[in-house]
């Protein structure tokens, strides 16, 4: 009978989750920024039914009543590069398919990335980090083109 018991638990064990380890990731805070500026540009441009043409425009919809204009400002600054987000202001997420654009489309990304690589976002709100070799022969936003 002891036995019987023993053998039960031990069975039982592994399903109970004991022993397994749980991986917490990092925050990834320059993804967190890519997210919040997408979500302000979608919102800037539903309220005021045309795209947003400049930072100013964004910051009543980041964050929340207790965030200071300067944390605001901070979402626009990448923690990879330290450089501010070159934004193709301008660019209406609902014209997808005019004019152009397509989901293959950069609005937003890091002026120089790190290791080779750096965060995009694309129309209207996916985010990937792209080598630099496939972010130079990617598609832009007519007269957003960055510099080579």
């Amino acid at each position: 009978m002891k036995r019987a018991l023993i053998c039960s638990l031990l069975l039982l064990f592994p399903m109970c989750g004991c022993g397994q380890r749980t991986v917490v990731a990092p925050v990834d805070k320059t993804r967190i920024k890519l997210q919040s500026i997408s979500g302000a540009y979608m919102a800037a441009t539903l309220k005021a039914d045309k795209a947003p043409a400049k930072a100013e425009d964004l910051l009543p919809f980041l964050g929340d009543e207790s965030t200071s204009e300067e944390q605001k400002r901070q979402t626009f600054r990448s923690d990879n590069d330290g450089e501010e987000f070159v934004i193709a202001w301008g660019v209406d997420f609902r014209k997808q398919g005019a004019d152009g654009l397509s989901r293959d489309v950069i609005f937003v990304y890091e002026k120089k990335g790190k290791r080779s690589q750096r965060y995009v976002l694309k129309l209207p709100s996916d985010i990937f980090v792209i080598p630099d070799d496939v972010f130079q022969k990617s598609q832009f936003p007519k007269g957003n083109e960055p510099s080579p």
